[in-house]
């Protein structure tokens, strides 16, 4: 283990000669923030059976501040705040289970603008992921607690590591907080980053009036904060200064009935490699992507992939136009990616790396303008260089047409004792209308702007379970159908309104239903599953009516049952436009060989059985890392496990979710979307080179010929070849194969 490199650091200061012969400063030294996150949203309050803290990987060698936005309840008391630092080990458990490299016990923390600074003087590893966690053993109880730690929930603001509650880590959220890094200044010193504490030491005790410590260029409030570590250090606090290229400290010191004395220390910041720079960044280079533009025309419903037509080697020989001839066979390989992250450096990204289709929900309930406009743009850019588009959507993807819906009064579901729901009960006639009325207009905008879908997907549709709706429209349609009333569940407490239920028939647990009334629940279940089956088919319609050949899908979960309103099997596998589903079923393809699989391995092989004896195609998504979601992390090599597995077991396809999720790789061994694409790459690249066939084409001027090859993987993919050459200029090919979307090239001929 490291040893603290103060210890030495105070022993050699105090044998320092003075700046100036004679004079009472020793030295200088400045603190300049290491990593920084500045952006919060939440404050949770600290106490003794909730600690936090946070991941993160220094670019320097040392730390001698940490700095935590916090704010004080007002309470009288301070029960006092415990800090300690550890380098990470593999898990929280062994993480804290090691010496802690720093510690810092203290009732009297240092604060100033919102934000508690802690000294911890330790020598760090760059590169090397550390961990600090901040207690408050004294406070047993929330209402005992006197600070609250800022933090930043959800849209992750540093990549360099995770917020963690009692140890379980939250990859969308940070810590509001900042390591700083000690350098001792000279004059015309260059410094990593601008100094945001000055800590001036003396060779004697110093009255603190006769002390003036100035950094400049300040900040626009000018503000500062002092303290004195001990009788001989004195340290100021100054507010953060932003793209300063340089600046100066000055110390003025005026004892009383002694001589004056002055030190200025001018410094330039340079920010080395890896580190955020001062100056504006450089424009980022245009990436290397050649259009290749998708037609509405070739759009294939039981879609499992897409044709790659290649040539090379092109010549004439004795007038004829002779060139080799690569077709291949891609299966879809989506990324879900935010609409707004859509852009020709993304696009790059996933093509580099083996991603050839996207997933996106666009914002169909938003009726701004501008919204529109960016979503249409990301489509036009992902049909312009190839990238076949599936809108993942919920149940309600447009929402509902207020004024239809309004005029049909409180069309709401209804509990089993009266009390309204927050969704709308899709039996009633107004509010299946008012659905339809705002989708098919969005649908229809689209096309008129010379755009369309590719496919679309239902995205793990289910309601509450044990919900059932008790409307009066839906006891009349249950009643005029079954010939009975609608049950009524036993032992309920007045304000609940889901009604505990069995798995996975869905029907309420014995102890809520008479014996006598079983048959009526199963009748009840089944009724309940049925809005759900109806608004998956009118979106499906209403689809196909904008797009004849859009491909119709539901991602599906390991779980699904009459239990939360879909009846999957029975039901959604029966619809007549259903033409693909997903298998979210979170790593169930690896199986045992990962040791951090989770899923059904048995209900993995009886989606994919369902789909292919339906001539359905089906698609795994790909999962598992943390996400904020309970998932492990993912450790380096385990997409590539995932990949070939599913793979294996003749999926058509695969969908990973969800580009820009954060991933949390071991506590030691951070994994992020570098890493993945790495090894994603790996693992995807024989997938999508499998299905192959090459051989030589010869074409005579003005010859047409049809050909039909069979990939090298014995024969898996039949090819239909269509090549003609007019006798001058440019051969064309296309490349056909069931279930794929047609590949197209020409073949320049000298």
């Amino acid at each position: 283990m490291k040893k603290p490199f103060f210890l030495l650091f105070a022993l050699l200061a105090s044998v320092l000669p003075p700046l100036h012969a004679g004079g009472l400063i020793r030295q200088i030294v400045v603190h300049c923030p290491d990593q920084d996150q500045r952006e919060a949203n939440d404050p949770k309050p600290i106490y003794g059976d909730r600690v936090f803290g946070q991941t993160f990987i220094p670019s320097c060698d040392k730390i001698s501040f940490l700095r935590v936005a916090a704010a004080g309840t007002g309470l009288s008391a301070n029960p006092g705040l415990e800090l300690r630092l550890w380098q990470c080990a593999e898990n929280y458990r062994n993480t804290r289970a090691a010496l802690p490299l720093a510690t810092v016990r203290t009732e009297s923390p240092i604060g100033w603008a919102r934000s508690l600074y802690f000294p911890m003087e330790a020598a760090l590893s760059p590169e090397i992921p550390y961990y600090w966690e901040l207690a408050a053993p004294a406070a047993p109880t929330p209402q005992t607690a006197n600070w609250r730690l800022w933090y930043q929930y959800g849209n992750s603001r540093y990549e360099r590591g995770a917020f963690a509650v009692n140890g379980a880590r939250s990859g969308s959220c940070d810590a509001h907080f900042t390591t700083y890094y000690p350098v001792t200044l000279t004059d015309r010193a260059a410094l990593a980053g601008f100094p945001e504490i000055v800590e001036v030491e003396f060779t004697a005790p110093v009255a603190p009036r006769a002390v003036k410590v100035n950094l400049s260029p300040a900040a626009a409030g000018g503000k500062s904060f002092s303290f004195w570590r001990d009788a001989r250090r004195l340290a100021v606090l100054f507010e953060p200064v932003k793209e300063a290229t340089e600046g100066a400290v000055t110390v003025q010191i005026a004892p009383s009935g002694q001589t004056s004395e002055g030190v200025k220390m001018n410094f330039r910041v340079i920010r080395p490699a890896g580190m955020p720079a001062v100056a504006p960044p450089a424009a980022a280079p245009v990436p290397d992507l050649t259009p290749s533009p998708l037609n509405e025309a070739d759009s294939v419903r039981h879609l499992k992939g897409i044709v790659r037509v290649t040539a090379s080697e092109a010549k004439m020989v004795d007038g004829k136009a002779e060139f080799q001839l690569e077709v291949r066979a891609e299966p879809i390989v989506g990324m879900q990616t935010p609409w707004k992250e859509v852009s020709l450096a993304t696009l790059a990204k996933f093509r580099s790396n083996g991603i050839n289709a996207v997933t996106l929900a666009l914002p169909a309930a938003d009726d701004k303008a501008e919204v529109y406009s960016q979503a249409k743009n990301a489509l036009e850019l992902l049909h312009r260089y190839g990238f076949p588009v599936y809108w993942l959507m919920p149940p309600t993807p447009a929402g509902y047409d207020k004024t239809i819906v309004d005029a049909a009064g409180d069309a709401r579901s209804m509990a089993w004792n009266g009390k309204r729901l927050k969704d709308y009960c899709y039996n009633h006639p107004q509010v299946r209308k008012a659905f339809i009325a705002n989708l098919e207009p969005y649908l229809r905008r689209l096309k008129a702007d010379g755009q369309w879908l590719d496919g679309i997907i239902l995205n793990e549709p289910s309601r509450r379970w044990g919900e059932f709706c008790y409307c009066p429209h839906c006891q009349q349609l249950f009643t005029a159908e079954y010939k009975i009333p609608m049950p009524q569940p036993l032992r309920m407490d007045a304000g609940q309104t889901a009604i505990p239920v069995e798995w996975p028939s869905g029907i309420p647990k014995a102890n809520y239903r008479k014996p006598e009334d079983t048959a009526a629940w199963k009748q009840m279940s089944d009724f309940y599953c049925r809005p759900l089956t109806v608004r998956i088919d009118d979106i499906f319609r209403i689809c196909r009516a904008a797009f004849p050949a859009v491909s119709c899908q539901v991602t599906t979960i390991d779980d699904i049952a009459p239990f939360y309103g879909l009846d999957f099997f029975g039901s959604i596998m029966k619809l007549k436009d259903l033409d693909g589903i997903q298998v979210a079923v979170y790593w169930a393809a690896v199986g045992a060989r990962s040791p951090l699989a989770a899923g059904s391995e048995p209900l993995a092989g009886k989606f994919i059985k369902n789909a292919h004896d339906r001539k359905l195609t089906c698609y795994y998504w790909l999962q598992g890392y943390d996400a904020g979601d309970n998932s492990q992390p993912l450790k380096p090599g385990e997409i590539k496990v995932a990949v070939k597995a599913a793979f294996e077991r003749n999926v058509d396809g695969i969908l990973i979710w969800s580009y820009l999720n954060p991933i949390l790789g071991p506590w030691n061994k951070p994994y992020g979307w570098p890493e993945y694409f790495r090894d994603f790459k790996a693992g995807i690249t024989p997938q999508l080179e499998r299905s192959a066939a090459t051989e030589k084409v010869v074409l005579r001027p003005g010859e047409k010929q049809t050909l039909t090859w069979r990939s090298g993987d014995n024969g898996r993919v039949i090819f239909r070849i269509e090549a003609a050459w007019p006798g001058s200029g440019t051969a064309a090919v296309t490349g056909f194969a069931d279930g794929y979307r047609c590949g197209r090239t020409t073949i320049n001929l000298k």
